[in-house]
């Protein structure tokens, strides 16, 4: 589902109801690299701690990938997470994401990202 210049994509519980929710955003075009933003990420309260965030983020990977077109050799994925939401740090870990840098002193954020080799095959696309 597209939201704006957004993509928005949603996890599903058991029940088939909206679990998570992820927002990955186009970023940036340079050279041979695609950049693209995990703009948010969001699970249901009774949902959380059950592996739907790291669903959701694996589903945006897969998603960002897929909408690579040609001419790009590496996809960068990245976002932020805030200090104080110590659930989706290792969310982030678990989906492949490493973390990039550290709060410092007075930063609220901590850049989390990934960069994927896309194949021969996506530079046709």
């Amino acid at each position: 589902m597209s939201i704006g210049d957004g993509i928005l994509l949603l996890g599903e519980d058991d029940e088939r109801r909206v679990a998570a929710v992820a927002v990955l955003y186009d970023s940036a075009r340079d050279g041979e690299v695609y950049t693209m933003k995990l703009a948010a990420l969001g699970v249901r309260l009774d949902c959380q701690g059950r592996g739907y965030g790291v669903e959701a983020i694996e589903v945006a990977l897969e998603e960002a990938e897929a909408r690579t077109f040609g001419g790009y050799s590496v996809l960068v994925v990245f976002g932020q997470v805030h200090v104080k939401n110590r659930p989706s740090q290792p969310a982030c870990a678990r989906a492949g994401l490493i973390r990039q840098s550290e709060a410092r002193p007075g930063e609220e954020f901590e850049d989390w990202g990934t960069a994927i080799e896309l194949s021969p095959d996506a530079l046709s696309n």
